[in-house]
C-alpha cells in the first residue's frame, strides 16, 4: 500500500500532467496529514530520481489559531531538512471576513489562493500541488448538493485545474484518489509527523458538519460503499461536463456579439434556442471570462438568471459585482462596482413563477389555487417575509425596486394613501430596519412595502381565484 500512494503520484506526474524536468513545482503545505504526506512522497519520488524537477515549499498562515505560527515553523524546518526552498504568506481571514461580508471559509479560500498565486508567481513555479484527497471530494460534493448545484459542481473536484486568472499557472491534487486512512497509514509506516489542527474539529463550519456528523450518519445507515457511490456520481457527472463544455466550445462563437473587458453581449435570440445544460454553460463562461468569482453563485442565481431570460427586457445582479440585462435581441453581461450595479438596476422584473435575485434579497414567486389553501390559517402563522396577494387584481408584470422619495400606497388595514416614510415612521420602525425597504409594483403602482405592509387593492377577496405567494428572504450569497 505505501509504494502504491507513490506510484499513483508518480503516475499522474508523468502520464497525466506529463511533467517534464524543467518544470517547477510549488508545493502547498499546511502542516496537516495530507499536505505533508505529498510533501513525503515528492521527496522520495526525487530521491530515486523518479522526479526531476524543481521543487519549492511554500505556506500560507490563516492566523485564525493562537499556535498557528508553530505550523509554519513545522513546515519551514520540513522543507530544510529536505533542503528546497521555503517561501510563506500570512493573510488575515477573519478581518477579510468582515470586511467584505464573506464567511471564514470563503474568505479563507479565496485569500489562501491568491498567496498561493502570488509564491508560485515569485518561484517562477508554473505548477501548484496541492494535497486534496478522496474524502475532500466527497465532502465537496455534498457542500454542494446542500447549496445546490449543477453537473459541473457534481464533478467534484479536479485532479488538475487552471484558473481564468491566472492562465500560466496549473493547480494539480496528485492524492485525490486516495482516501484519508490510506494517507494516515503512509504516515505511520514512514514514521512522518504532522501538524493537527483543532478547528478541523470545530462543527460551526460546515464542512466540518459535513466531515463529523453527515458522512458518519450516512455510512451508518447506508453502509461506507454509499462513499463509492458518490464519487462513481462525480465521475460520471465530470464526464456529461466535458462533453456541454466541448458542445460549448462550438456554440460559443456564433452566440457572442462583442466581447469587452468588463462587458459582454451575446444574442438573445440565438441563446433561448439553446438546450438548457448548454445555456448554463454559457452563463457560467461568460462570468468566467468577466473574472466574476463563481463560488458565491449557487444553483438558484442561475435559475433566476435562466428565467429572467425568457422573459425579455429583465435586470438583474448576481454576487461578484455583475449586472445581467436582458432586451428582446440581446443579453448583457457587465462587471461593474457593485454600488454602481445596484444604482443601474434598481427596476427588476419578477420572475413569475421563480425566483428573482434583488441586491441582497431573493424573491421567489408562487402562484396558487384560492380553493386548495387555507387563508385564515396562512393569516395566523404568517412572518412578515412572505405576502400573499389577489393576483386578479394585479395589472401587468411586477417589479422590484428601491423605495424613493415620495412613494405613496394604501397599507392594509388603513383608510387612505400615506407616504411610504410616513407609514414607517409612525409604525415605529427603526431607521436602520426602514432602510432596508424596498417595493414591488405593477403597472398601477406599489402592491407591497417589503418586509412590512401590502397595498390594500391587493388583498386575497372572498371571490380571488388565484393567489399570488411572494417570499422574500436574504439571498444565499450573503
Amino acid at each position: 500500500m505505501v509504494e502504491s500512494l507513490e506510484q499513483t503520484v508518480i503516475r499522474f506526474l508523468h502520464t497525466e500532467l506529463r511533467l517534464s524536468k524543467d518544470d517547477s513545482i510549488l508545493l502547498a503545505v499546511s502542516g496537516g496529514a495530507d499536505s505533508v504526506a505529498l510533501l513525503h512522497i515528492m521527496h522520495r519520488l526525487a530521491e530515486t530520481g523518479q522526479l526531476q524537477c524543481s521543487l519549492v515549499v511554500a505556506h500560507v498562515n490563516h492566523n485564525l489559531r493562537c499556535d498557528a505560527a508553530l505550523d509554519q515553523k513545522f513546515v519551514q524546518g520540513q522543507a530544510r531538512q529536505y533542503e528546497w526552498p521555503f517561501l510563506h504568506r500570512s493573510i488575515d481571514v477573519r478581518g477579510n471576513s468582515l470586511k467584505h461580508k464573506l464567511s471564514v471559509e470563503t474568505a479563507a479560500r479565496q485569500l489562501r489562493l491568491n498567496a498561493l498565486v502570488e509564491m508560485a508567481r515569485q518561484a517562477d513555479c508554473s505548477i501548484v500541488s496541492t494535497g486534496h484527497h478522496a474524502d475532500d471530494n466527497v465532502e465537496t460534493l455534498l457542500h454542494r448538493m446542500l447549496r445546490g448545484t449543477g453537473f459541473r459542481g457534481l464533478g467534484g473536484i479536479e485532479l488538475s485545474k487552471q484558473f481564468h486568472a491566472y492562465p500560466e499557472i496549473t493547480f494539480i491534487r496528485p492524492l485525490l484518489s486516495i482516501k484519508r486512512e490510506q494517507i494516515l497509514a503512509y504516515c505511520r509506516t514512514k514514521n512522518v509527523s504532522w501538524r493537527e489542527d483543532f478547528t478541523n474539529q470545530q462543527i460551526t463550519f460546515t464542512r466540518n458538519r459535513i466531515r463529523h456528523s453527515l458522512i458518519p450518519m450516512l455510512c451508518q445507515e447506508f453502509g461506507p460503499g454509499i462513499l463509492n457511490g458518490i464519487s462513481t456520481l462525480s465521475n460520471h457527472c465530470r464526464s456529461l461536463q466535458q462533453r456541454i463544455e466541448h458542445e460549448t466550445d462550438h456554440t460559443w462563437p456564433h452566440i457572442v456579439i462583442t466581447i469587452e473587458s468588463n462587458k459582454i453581449c451575446l444574442s438573445r435570440v440565438d441563446f433561448v434556442l439553446l438546450p438548457l445544460p448548454i445555456q448554463v454553460e454559457i452563463i457560467h463562461r461568460a462570468l468566467t471570462i468577466l473574472d466574476i468569482g463563481l463560488r458565491e453563485i449557487t444553483q438558484k442565481h442561475y435559475l433566476a438568471m435562466l428565467s429572467m431570460i425568457q422573459h425579455p427586457r429583465g435586470k438583474m445582479e448576481v454576487p461578484g459585482h455583475c449586472g445581467v440585462t436582458c432586451s428582446d435581441s440581446i443579453l448583457i453581461f457587465e462587471k461593474t462596482p457593485f454600488q454602481t450595479v445596484f444604482n443601474e438596476f434598481q427596476s427588476v422584473t419578477l420572475s413569475i413563477p421563480g425566483i428573482t435575485i434583488f441586491g441582497t434579497w431573493e424573491i421567489e414567486a408562487t402562484l396558487l389555487k384560492r380553493n386548495g389553501v387555507d387563508l385564515d390559517h396562512f393569516i395566523k402563522c404568517k412572518d412578515s417575509f412572505v405576502e400573499w396577494l389577489d393576483a386578479e387584481s394585479l395589472c401587468g408584470s411586477l417589479a422590484v425596486r428601491n423605495r424613493t422619495s415620495g412613494d405613496r400606497f394604501c397599507p392594509l388595514g388603513l383608510s387612505g394613501d400615506k407616504k411610504i416614510g410616513k407609514f414607517l415612521a409612525s409604525g415605529g420602525i427603526t431607521l436602520t430596519e426602514r432602510k432596508k425597504a424596498f417595493v414591488i409594483i405593477d403597472a398601477r403602482g406599489i402592491v407591497w412595502v417589503a418586509p412590512f405592509r401590502i397595498d390594500q387593492r391587493c388583498r386575497v377577496k372572498p371571490y380571488t381565484k388565484t393567489i399570488l405567494q411572494l417570499q422574500i428572504k436574504p439571498s444565499s450569497s450573503t
